[in-house]
C-alpha cells in the first residue's frame, strides 16, 4: 500500500516514511445516552466530539490516545 500511494504510473516519486492506520473506537453507551449516532465524515466527527465534551466534568468527546486518564 505504501508503494501504491508513493508512486504514479509505476514510478516511485517519494520515499515512504511510515504507515499509519487510524481506528475509531466509540462508547455505545455514551452515544446512546446523548442520542447520537457514530459519525460518517469529518464534519460529523467534530460535531459529535463537541456534543460529548463536558470540560467542567473532564469529559472529552475525542481523544488521541487510549491511555488511562488520557
Amino acid at each position: 500500500m505504501i508503494y501504491d500511494v508513493s508512486s504514479w504510473d509505476g514510478v516511485l516519486y517519494r520515499i515512504p516514511w511510515g504507515n499509519d492506520t487510524e481506528i475509531f473506537f466509540y462508547r455505545t453507551d455514551y452515544f446512546g445516552e446523548a442520542g447520537l449516532s457514530p459519525p460518517t465524515d469529518w464534519n460529523e466527527l467534530v460535531e459529535v466530539g463537541t456534543a460529548l465534551t463536558d470540560e467542567d466534568a473532564g469529559v472529552y468527546g475525542i481523544a488521541l490516545s487510549a491511555t488511562i486518564g488520557g
